[in-house]
């Protein structure tokens, strides 16, 4: 009941290629098989960021996460570092999620992994040089 039924999410995976989901029911589908292999799942808010203009019923928020998580079968301890960045629409005085986008980070686990940075934190990072 947060997302719009025809809000777009855009995810990547950990070392797989990107995904195109659209609503909420194909968003809880993904989630639901994504952590149906953990016995353990936590997902922490590291950092947030609302950007809302006066008047206006669009916004845009950027979210840094980690993903504490432990596999059924293995037992290994995993976490992942992520970012979010999102557009909101305000409908009848209500946000909604309108777009959603996921990208990976860094990872540990048997192989410790670090992503490049995303096209829009790096076009965010220049533009405040």
């Amino acid at each position: 009941e947060l997302f719009l039924d025809d809000a777009r999410i855009e995810v990547t995976p950990l070392q797989r290629p990107p995904l195109e989901l659209t609503g909420p029911e194909s968003l809880g589908l993904f989630i639901a098989k994504a952590i149906e292999r953990f016995e353990f799942f936590q997902f922490v808010l590291l950092n947030s960021r609302l950007e809302i203009r006066q008047g206006e019923d669009s916004a845009r928020g950027r979210n840094f996460i980690c993903e504490y998580r432990r596999e059924k079968t293995s037992a290994k301890w995993t976490q992942v570092f992520g970012v979010y960045h999102d557009r909101y629409r305000r409908i009848e005085g209500r946000w909604w999620f309108e777009h959603r986008t996921f990208n990976p980070l860094a990872a540990t686990g048997s192989e410790n992994l670090v992503f490049d940075i995303p096209a829009s934190l790096e076009a965010l990072l220049s533009s405040n040089a």
